[in-house]
């Protein structure tokens, strides 16, 4: 991923040390600059929303009546433990959220991968029984094997298996899932703490994804997205997609 801000070249860096994503600059450019600007300017799908399009895009992802529960079956943050389960409403709205933020960056839309949401709400029990948000959440005593496990998974990534290779996400404090999708898009805390590690809204704005899966428990959730097994997708011929 090349990104041209203010004159300058950026370059998106994976750091194995902390499986993290960063903009590094790029320098000695200058010899290169109108063939990067070809790259970043012209090797992309224009895409144009009005306002109009936007606001009423926006104001139609959101249908559930959040004065009831968002839980189907509730889930239970002591043992034994319980995934439970949310509502449709809750699962669909989280779905238009996201498929909302890919529509408006021009970027194709992501289905459910049903099989997995079980894996992303026991990480979302994990997540609230310790109190605490991770990507690396510890086993509490009293929860056995099998549940963690799983739960640990759906807190964190996996790459290389087949229909299993996705991108992790944790949030805490939002109220409802799909204001965790306007956060994790935001990025807030990365852009002013973590020096502009943008991976949430990587994850989520990135092409190459083709399903997604979340649960929440209380105030954290997790979200997953799902890619090949090499990253790759062979209908996908974009060399950058927009951060900003």
């Amino acid at each position: 991923l090349i990104k041209y801000i203010n004159n300058n070249f950026y370059a998106r860096y994976h750091s194995e040390e902390d499986n993290r994503n960063y903009l590094i600059k790029v320098e000695n450019v200058s010899e290169q600059t109108e063939e990067f600007k070809n790259i970043v300017y012209n090797k992309h799908v224009t895409q144009t929303r009005t306002k109009e399009e936007i606001k009423e895009k926006y104001d139609s992802t959101v249908s559930y009546d959040y004065a009831n529960s968002i839980y189907k079956t509730e889930p239970s943050t002591v043992a034994p433990y319980k995934e439970g389960a949310l509502e449709q409403g809750v699962i669909d709205d989280t779905l238009n959220r996201l498929n909302f933020y890919r529509w408006m960056y021009g970027v194709s839309e992501v289905t459910l991968n049903t099989d997995k949401v079980a894996r992303n709400q026991k990480g979302a029990v994990l997540l609230k029984a310790l109190d605490q948000l991770t990507h690396y959440p510890s086993q509490p005593d009293d929860m056995d094997d099998s549940f963690y496990e799983e739960a640990y998974d759906g807190c964190n990534i996996k790459y290389g298996e087949e229909d299993d290779t996705y991108s992790g996400n944790c949030s805490y404090g939002d109220r409802t899932l799909y204001e965790a999708i306007d956060g994790y898009i935001s990025d807030l805390n990365n852009v002013t703490i973590n020096g502009g590690a943008v991976g949430h809204r990587m994850s989520l704005l990135d092409p190459k994804a083709k399903q997604t899966s979340y649960g929440q428990c209380d105030e954290y959730s997790t979200l997953s997205m799902y890619y090949s097994p090499s990253g790759n997708d062979p209908e996908m011929t974009e060399d950058f997609y927009a951060l900003n």
